[in-house]
Order: C-alpha cells, then sequence, then structure tokens
C-alpha cells in the first residue's frame, strides 16, 4: 500500500512539474539563457586560465600581459551579456507567442533595456 501511495505521488509531482516547466514564460528564460550559456562558458574558462594556468605558466610583464587580455575578454563577454539576453528574451518570447517578426521585439527589448538604464552612477 505504500509503494502505491509513494508511486501516486511521484506520478502527480511529474505532471505538475511538466505542466509548470511548460508555462510559456518559463519556456522563454530556458531558451533565452541555453542560448546565451556559451558566452558565460567562454567567460568562466577565461577566468580559470587567467587566474590558475597562467600563473603556473607564466611570470613578470608576460603574466601581466596575458592576464590583461584574458580579463579583456571577461569584462567584454560579461558586460555585453545584458544586452545580449535582454534581447535573446524578447526574440524567444516572440517565437514562442508566434508573432510574424520576431526580430523587431528583440530591438524594443534592447530598447527598453537601454533606456531604462541610468544615467549617472
Amino acid at each position: 500500500m505504500e509503494n502505491t501511495e509513494k508511486n501516486s505521488f511521484i506520478t502527480r509531482f511529474a505532471d505538475f512539474a511538466a505542466r509548470f516547466g511548460n508555462l510559456l514564460y518559463l519556456r522563454t528564460l530556458r531558451d533565452a539563457f541555453a542560448t546565451i550559456m556559451p558566452l558565460y562558458i567562454l567567460a568562466g574558462i577565461a577566468v580559470l586560465l587567467n587566474n590558475t594556468v597562467f600563473t603556473w605558466i607564466f611570470s613578470g610583464d608576460t603574466l601581466t600581459t596575458v592576464q590583461y587580455w584574458g580579463n579583456a575578454l571577461v569584462n567584454g563577454t560579461l558586460n555585453i551579456s545584458g544586452l545580449l539576453i535582454a534581447a535573446t528574451i524578447g526574440y524567444c518570447l516572440s517565437v514562442n507567442r508566434e508573432f510574424s517578426n520576431p526580430l523587431s521585439t528583440a530591438v524594443v527589448a534592447v530598447a527598453g533595456v537601454v533606456v531604462m538604464m541610468p544615467m549617472q552612477v
């Protein structure tokens, strides 16, 4: 009897999780972040190389030069990711809603992010 109750709970939970995972906005976020994931992986590899491997191989001015380019790669990737993820979320949402022109939604999303950016810090 206990085994059937456990299977019943697992079945109900799996059904709920499947319905919850197929919500429009969660699907959109999943698709957008999966699209941008290679940039985050690139930044992570650059941080790893910069702080471990390069310190074992290089030293002095050479290490400083190599780490400068590694930091430029990391900063460029992560700093632009906000704009990229905004455009990708807008694009994926319009594709999931089957709009006729998803590219215009991406442009509007980026414009919204730029408008909401603070002018002073």
